[in-house]
């Protein structure tokens, strides 16, 4: 993860939005600095379209390694409680 000043995702990393009791994942596709920031265009996970976001304090970026390891463990994690549901049958 990134999260020090100055420190923008690059492409193929994923840029993660806390929403309302929800996070949103966007996988950045173009990035642009600003003397401001950093402005992403970002493919949204949930619907497909893209989007420019300008990420506030409720996001942050995750590398596309680290975002790739994640998802790896929830998979696993996932595939361990089938196993376990289906062996209690």
């Amino acid at each position: 993860m990134y999260g020090q000043p100055g420190e923008f995702g690059q492409i193929g990393d994923w840029l993660l939005v806390r929403g309302r009791g929800d996070t949103r994942r966007g996988e950045i596709l173009r990035v642009r600095a600003t003397s401001g920031g950093a402005l992403y265009t970002v493919r949204w996970l949930d619907t497909g379209g893209t989007a420019i976001v300008c990420p506030g304090e409720e996001a942050v970026v995750v590398s596309a390694a680290a975002q790739h390891d994640l998802d790896r463990e929830s998979s696993a994690r996932i595939d361990r409680l089938q196993q376990e549901l289906t062996t209690k049958q």
